[in-house]
């Protein structure tokens, strides 16, 4: 995984190796810890994460100045300090001119991820618990509302198993979860790697927009992860007559799926996006 951020003329690289290499970066497992280390202008930078009631200590350099990432597990928000020119800024890495506001709040408090990027895409893969979340946020100026892990579920976009219903419930003060695709030139694929099942949330190709709202207490069923060896399709929802359904019915024209068994997709009103 590559994690680039713009710095004032220099990169910042995470390079991923493997278990028994001599490390830079190594991926989360059940009780192993993973160790992050940038490089900033010559300072080598420690990026521990420390899985199961540890804390998580990121502390990379920069420019001379100590930046303090101390997101704290189990019961405590995540609070990322950094350094930016001098100044201490909250909840914000070092990018150009977008900040990334990273809340992970456990024990019941939603998981809210807004990447806001100017140029360089930024791939968060908070690893929890067995099952690890790929997030691929969009940019371009388009805010995009996670809310993936809280402690006790297994996560907030949870697979279908065997005829139950879609079950996404991430609360945000009474509002439901919104997921705005509007990559510029190509489609935005989310996908939360799960346990047994994928759930694969596409957006809306052709003519309709890129909107996946995933259902909430009460509200009808927009979006829907994947059955079971069975089709993505959506709900019309009763409370918003700007959202539609997907047909049932295969388009010919439509986009390939990126899942074997998966042909649906329909058009989206978006312009600029090919299939």
């Amino acid at each position: 995984m590559y994690f680039v951020p713009l710095y004032k003329g220099s990169l910042s690289v995470l390079r991923r190796l493997y278990q028994g290499s001599p490390t830079e970066f190594r991926p989360l497992y059940q009780g192993s810890p993973s160790v992050l280390r940038p490089l900033y202008k010559g300072s080598p930078t420690v990026l521990r994460h420390f899985y199961q009631r540890s804390p998580m200590e990121l502390r990379p350099l920069h420019q001379g100045s100590p930046i303090v990432i101390r997101p704290l597990y189990q019961r405590s928000p995540i609070v990322l300090r950094h350094l930016y020119h001098g100044s201490p800024i909250v909840h914000r890495p070092l990018y150009k001119v977008s900040p990334i506001v990273l809340r992970p709040l456990y024990q019941g408090s939603p998981i809210v991820i807004r990447p806001l990027y100017q140029r360089s895409p930024i791939v968060i893969r908070p690893l929890y618990q067995r099952s690890p979340i790929v997030l691929r946020p969009l940019y371009q100026g388009s805010p995009i509302i996670h809310r993936p892990l809280y402690q006790v579920s297994p996560n907030v976009l949870r697979p279908i198993y065997k005829g139950s219903p879609s079950v996404l419930r991430p609360i945000y003060q009474g509002s439901p979860t919104v997921f705005c695709p509007l990559y510029q030139g190509s489609p935005i694929v989310l996908r939360p790697l799960y346990q047994v099942f994928p759930n694969v949330m596409r957006p809306l190709y052709k003519g309709s927009p890129s909107v996946l709202r995933p259902i909430y207490q009460g509200s009808p069923t927009v979006f829907r992860p994947l059955y079971q060896r069975s089709r993505l399709y959506s709900v019309p929802s009763t409370r918003d007559p700007r959202l539609y359904s997907i047909p049932s019915t295969r388009d010919p024209d439509c986009t390939p799926s990126p899942l074997p068994g998966i042909p649906d997709c329909t058009p989206s009103l978006l312009p600029g996006i090919p299939d």
